[in-house]
């Protein structure tokens, strides 16, 4: 059974997000987690929507 809570290096390793930049957006209010004491931790179902949401489509370069 797949864990539901991943702190920051397990995001890192499996989506490829910097510890840098998660931290920064956690201060900022800029993406989902919980914070447990002093450690940071993450649904994956909120980081996998998270994700979806900051997706941008692919531009067509023919202008269609």
């Amino acid at each position: 059974m797949e864990r539901k809570l991943l702190d920051i290096k397990e995001v890192e390793q499996r989506y490829g997000l910097k510890t840098w930049t998660m931290r920064s957006y956690c201060s900022q209010r800029k993406m989902p987690y919980i914070k447990i004491g002093r450690r940071v931790f993450f649904r994956v179902e909120a980081i996998e929507a998270w994700l979806k949401e900051h997706e941008k489509p692919v531009q067509d370069h023919h202008g269609q």
